[in-house]
């Protein structure tokens, strides 16, 4: 049986995302199409592989991603997913933080470039700082996706040390691991 109440809050939070557009969605397109064959060399690939993840289903997350404005989409980020799916949705009604719009916290953490639908069945909407991202950005919001994992809980699974913040981490160990390059090469160390 449909549940109205569901429904209606669907409909809503669908009304309250902003889709990227203009300049935003044109670069995007052309960052995600290179994106979905860099994480195919094989220095990602092998990355991708010792920890448990691989080329394919990074690919196809980023395949799947449908890209929002997180600076002016006024969908809450509990409607939005945007919390790891470790997290029940009944527990996450509890979290005040959940309660905002997804650009208020753009707007609040100017250091957050992007943030992704991690939680549910179908983790594709991913909410973008327009001019704020690039490939690698793409790539570890895909990881977000494939997972459903927070930047701690994906951190973790990719050898993270403690040194950097769980975010850096993600996205410096795609950079050096080459997910941004077409070809293998020299890793950084």
């Amino acid at each position: 049986m449909l549940n109205f109440q569901a429904f209606l809050g669907f409909v809503n939070g669908s009304v309250d995302k902003v889709p990227l557009s203009g300049g935003a969605y044109h670069e995007w397109t052309n960052l995600i199409s290179e994106a979905e064959q860099d994480v195919f060399n094989s220095d990602c690939a092998c990355f991708l592989s010792a920890h448990g993840l691989d080329s394919l289903s990074e690919a196809e997350a980023m395949l799947f991603q449908i890209p929002y404005d997180g600076t002016k989409s006024k969908i809450t980020k509990i409607n939005a997913g945007v919390y790891p799916n470790s997290i029940s949705a009944k527990q996450a009604e509890g979290y005040k933080q959940l309660s905002i719009p997804v650009r208020q916290d753009f707007e609040e953490n100017q250091n957050i470039n992007a943030e992704t639908q991690a939680h549910g069945a179908t983790r594709t909407d991913v909410y973008f700082r327009p001019g704020a991202f690039d490939k690698i950005t793409i790539e570890h919001e895909a990881l977000h996706s494939l997972t459903g994992k927070s930047d701690s809980d994906l951190a973790s699974q990719l050898g993270w040390d403690g040194s950097d913040s769980p975010s850096v981490f993600i996205s410096k160990a795609l950079r050096d691991n080459r997910c941004d390059k077409r070809t293998a090469g020299k890793k950084k160390k």
